[in-house]
This record gives structure tokens, C-alpha cells and sequence, in this order.
């Protein structure tokens, strides 16, 4: 059985947890909200950088006539998991990338124009908007679509969740709280 100072420094563990929890969503709130204030050149650039650390490679911008100017187009390989069973090296899928640097939302009409345009990226197979805007829930349901070309849609919360995730646009704080191992204590009174 836990005593009661055991069971007090239980209790402040969970608030502690709890505290970290809170600060969690509160950074990624406030990563959103700086991700949509970005300019625009700014977070073109933050976002190639999140793309090399996601595992894209062979980034490539691509020219595209009569593309709104505020849309970043690129060409890249991504990375996916697993091995290529012929060559033995790391998987990849050709992959059209549009960052909407101007953070408006992706609706569903951008995900068929993508699907559409595939062949302009270098015979991309699989393609990927990005944007600090939301992604609508037309643009899920085309994107969901099995019979098409596979669009993964990127916007403002799953874009936190991945520079959190990849430590962009913020710094990561290591917090060690010593806490006895009450577990431990009983397998060797047991004995």
C-alpha cells in the first residue's frame, strides 16, 4: 500500500502531467495563430524546412501557369514507410506539394484541381496541400474519395501538430521531477 506522502507526490505527478497538458494545447493554439500571421515569403520557407524534416526530398519548385501567386508549387519524393522490395532502399511516391501561403482553407474544389494537375509535378502519384487555413469537410470527403489519386490534406491544427512534433517554431523544455518508485519498494519488501 502507498503511503500518505506516496500518495500526495501521485497527486502532484497528475498535476504536473496535467499542467503539461495545458501548456501543450495552449502552445499549439498560439502556433497557429503565429503560423496564420506569418508572411507569406516566411512561411513558404517554414514550411520547406518542415518538409525536408518530414522526410521529402528532391524538392523541386514547379511552374505553373496561370497559378494564384500566394500558392507555392513543388515537386518532391516522400518518404514512406517501409522498404522497396526491388532495391532494398527506403520506399518513395513522387508527390505534388501546394502550400497555401496566404492561410486560406482547402476546400474540395483544390483537392480535385490537384488530382487533376498531377501530371504536371514530375509524375507525381500521390499529392498534398498545405495550408495554415482549415481544411473543409468537402475537401475531406473528395480527398477520401478510394477510386482517386491520393491527396493528403495538411491545415492549421495538423500543421501545429507537426511542427510540435518535429520541434519548428518552437523550443522543446526537459523538465526531470524525481518521484519514488513505491512499485519497487513493495517488490522488495515482499520477498
Amino acid at each position: 500500500l502507498w503511503s500518505a506522502g506516496d500518495r500526495r507526490a501521485a497527486e502532484r505527478v497528475r498535476a504536473v502531467a496535467d499542467a503539461v497538458d495545458d501548456l501543450r494545447h495552449l502552445t499549439k493554439k498560439s502556433l497557429i495563430d503565429q503560423l496564420s500571421r506569418m508572411p507569406q515569403k516566411a512561411f513558404g520557407e517554414m514550411m520547406m524546412v518542415l518538409l525536408e524534416r518530414l522526410g521529402v526530398s528532391e524538392i523541386e519548385v514547379v511552374r505553373r501557369q496561370g497559378a494564384h501567386g500566394s500558392e507555392l508549387h513543388l515537386s518532391g519524393s516522400l518518404r514512406l514507410a517501409g522498404l522497396d522490395p526491388v532495391s532494398g532502399g527506403a520506399l518513395t511516391t513522387r508527390t505534388a506539394i501546394i502550400i497555401r501561403r496566404d492561410g486560406k482553407d482547402i476546400g474540395r474544389e483544390r483537392v480535385n484541381d490537384l488530382r487533376g494537375a498531377l501530371h504536371h509535378y514530375g509524375g507525381a502519384s500521390h499529392g498534398w496541400l498545405l495550408s495554415a487555413g482549415q481544411v473543409l469537410s468537402g475537401a475531406r470527403e473528395e480527398a477520401a474519395a478510394s477510386a482517386a489519386s491520393t491527396v493528403t490534406l495538411t491545415g492549421r491544427h495538423e500543421l501545429a501538430e507537426l511542427c510540435l512534433a518535429h520541434g519548428i517554431g518552437v523550443r522543446v523544455h526537459r523538465l526531470e521531477v524525481p518521484v519514488v518508485d513505491a512499485e519497487l519498494f513493495e517488490q522488495f519488501s515482499s520477498r
